[in-house]
């Protein structure tokens, strides 16, 4: 098994040694607010769906009131969404050198067009992404580990 690399501990050039335990507090407190896991989440999501089946075949452009015995409840017209419908043509108006500079990719496109061993050849990776807050550990864990 590879090791993973050494964790440094270094000092926060620029962040109040206050703030971050402000966030940390907030953290907790955020933690404790919501349950990990939402009981009615998953019934929620069942009759949410039922309800929008019952008027999948309502005309698109109307809104619905959706009358219950104890509330009303409105549902939008659907959405617009909107698709590029001839990709060729696009591409025979605009040619292949501004196509290629308008149109863009996604990874799994590409991934799944591409042999894994041939995707070094079209995809590259650089450790340029954002970064994430990880799970606070209290001063005493950290000096205890780091006299041991």
């Amino acid at each position: 098994m590879k090791a993973g690399p050494k964790i440094q501990l270094v000092p926060p050039a620029g962040a109040d040694p206050a703030l971050i335990d402000e966030y940390c507090d907030l953290r907790e407190r955020m933690k404790a607010w919501r349950p990990e896991v939402n009981p009615i989440a998953a019934r929620y999501a069942e009759v949410s769906a039922l309800i929008l089946a019952a008027y999948e075949s309502h005309p698109a452009a109307a809104p619905i009131i959706a009358h219950g015995r104890r509330f009303d409840l409105p549902i939008t017209a659907r959405r617009i969404e909107r698709k590029i419908s001839n990709l060729a043509g696009f591409f025979r108006k605009i040619g292949r050198d501004k196509f290629l500079e308008v149109c863009s990719l996604t990874l799994g496109a590409v991934e799944r067009e591409i042999p894994k061993d041939k995707l070094n050849l079209y995809i590259s990776e650089s450790q340029t992404g954002h970064r994430t807050i990880g799970e606070p550990v209290a001063r005493q864990a950290i000096e205890a580990r780091l006299a041991a």
